[in-house]
Formats: structure tokens, C-alpha cells, sequence
């Protein structure tokens, strides 16, 4: 809606690769008149954006990025601030709520989400999303806002309460699950994998056990691994690496929880929405 209200000029083009951009931009610009950009992408494009750095050249035309789909990773957005000398401005939002917070640049690991004007927001504590021993984990995200119908709209995404304006987003409550009696959120072992030098990107998923004594649930890692892991991938073998990540894991959880399998990626595969697809993941473990 954003050009639309600005009266901008919408490219009716798809640029599945980063030089389509750079070619648009070449065709279309002149040493008199060199087009303003305003970029609107997700941040898996995003991501590929900062992998192949092709755009730094045009980087005086754009005059804003944003991001939405999801949260851009720390990495991505310092180094796309650093090549581009624009930080991407996130929105966060769904469609049964329309937009919800925003925040422009992350300046640590843990960057604080600011509402937009008209939202208010509440930690609501039910008791039944605990991902780890602290408190603040158990606040679903409430949301009082005038795109909604109802006085207000429980959402499944997991906040730490800092003021009226502002909250940090830690994950989604839905992703939470019970093994062995342990419980376990799923986006904090994928924060905590994310810490690791080595990774990229990461998902957890749940597979089910294809032990034929007793079925149960596991969970399986599927990491996006940087040059560094892929040498040691190469000359070691893949169980020295899966074991470097479970001593990882083992600052934060018990070994019972740790998974069980493990696939290494170079590139994680995503769809033409820039969205990774879970049937795709888990296809990787058939």
C-alpha cells in the first residue's frame, strides 16, 4: 500500500535473482536522471541480496527498504546497512491483524519492536507455552488494534514486555512441544543454534521415531552452514560436526533434548514467495 499511497511508480516485474534488480536499474538510469528506488522484499531476498552485494553501486538511489514475512536475522541486516548505507525497516504484522510493530535497523542480537500508532499490545501469561525456566517466555502477544473486528486478538507469537510502545519478539508458542516429558520451544533451539559462528540459518523440525519397538517424536536439525563448516564438513565428516553442535546445545539443554538427526545445507531452499517450504525440509530426511 506503501507506493500506492505515495503515488510512486510500481515495477510490474518479477527479479528472482539479485542482478535482474541491477539490470533494471542500469536500462533504466542515466548520468542526468538516475530513478529513486524504494525496495519492498523479504528476508530471504534480502539475505541473497547481502550474499551477492551486486546493488552497492546503486546504493544512492534508494531512498528506503523494507522487509516483511518474517524477522530479518541480525547478520543480514548489518550487513545489508553496511553495503547499502540504508538500514532495512522491518514490519511485523499477520493477516489477521494487519500491521502490528516495526523497527528500522537491529543494533544487537535482541532489537526491541515499536507499535504503530493506534496499536496497543499486552503480554497475556496463560500458563501453557513455557519454552524455557524464564517468565518472560510464556507472554503470548494480545493485540488491541482498529484493522481487527474483535476488542482484541490472541496471537500464537511470544513477547518480553519492555514498556506500552515496545516489546522484543522471542518466537512463536505454537512451536512448543513435550518430549520425554521434557518441554521444548523449538525457536529456542534455533536461536541457540543461530548463536553458533558456523550457522547461517537454521530450522528444527519434529519427525516421527521410525523405531519399531515404540513410536515417538524427534527432532531433527536442518542448518544453513557457512565455508568454515563445510571444510571441516569435507575433511572430518559429518559426525564430528553434528557433535560440535551438541556440545553447543548442551550450554543450554539436556542431551535428551537435543536432536537427533541432522542435515547440512549450503543454501536453504526457498519458493518463489521467499518462504522455506516444510514439506521441502522434511523431504530431506526420507
Amino acid at each position: 500500500m506503501l507506493p500506492l499511497k505515495s503515488g510512486l511508480a510500481i515495477v510490474n516485474k518479477s527479479f528472482e535473482y539479485p542482478e535482474h534488480i541491477r539490470h533494471y536499474l542500469l536500462n533504466h538510469s542515466s548520468k542526468e536522471v538516475a530513478h529513486q528506488v524504494l525496495l519492498i522484499s523479504s528476508p530471504a531476498h534480502l539475505k541473497r541480496l547481502v550474499l551477492d552485494n551486486v546493488l552497492a553501486e546503486y546504493k544512492q538511489q534508494y531512498c528506503g527498504v523494507f522487509s516483511s514475512g518474517g524477522p530479518l536475522s541480525f547478520d543480514t541486516s548489518k550487513q545489508f546497512t553496511q553495503q547499502m548505507g540504508i538500514a532495512p525497516t522491518e514490519v511485523f504484522g499477520s493477516t489477521e491483524t494487519g500491521g502490528i510493530a516495526w523497527r528500522c535497523g537491529q543494533h544487537s542480537v535482541k532489537t526491541a519492536w515499536t507499535l504503530f500508532e493506534g496499536i496497543t499490545y499486552q503480554g497475556k501469561n496463560d500458563g501453557t507455552n513455557s519454552a524455557t525456566n524464564s517468565a518472560s517466555e510464556t507472554n503470548r502477544l494480545e493485540v488491541s488494534s482498529p484493522f481487527i473486528e474483535q476488542s482484541s486478538y490472541l496471537t500464537d507469537d511470544i513477547v518480553e514486555v519492555i514498556n506500552n510502545n515496545s516489546f522484543y519478539l522471542l518466537g512463536r508458542a505454537d512451536r512448543t512441544i513435550k518430549l520425554e516429558e521434557k518441554r521444548i520451544n523449538l525457536v529456542h533451539v534455533e536461536r541457540c543454534l543461530q548463536a553458533h559462528p558456523w550457522v547461517n540459518e537454521v530450522r528444527i523440525l519434529v519427525l516421527n521415531s521410525e523405531a519399531k519397538i515404540m513410536k515417538r517424536q524427534i527432532l531433527a536439525a536442518v542448518i544453513e552452514i557457512n565455508a568454515v563448516a563445510l571444510d571441516l564438513l569435507e575433511q572430518e565428516g559429518k559426525r564430528v560436526l553434528n557433535e560440535r553442535f551438541k556440545q553447543h546445545l548442551l550450554t543450554e539443554f539436556e542431551r535428551i533434548c537435543l536432536p537427533k538427526k541432522w542435515r547440512y545445507l549450503s543454501n536453504f531452499p526457498y519458493n518463489p514467495q521467499g518462504k522455506i517450504v516444510l514439506t521441502d525440509l522434511e523431504a530431506l530426511f526420507d
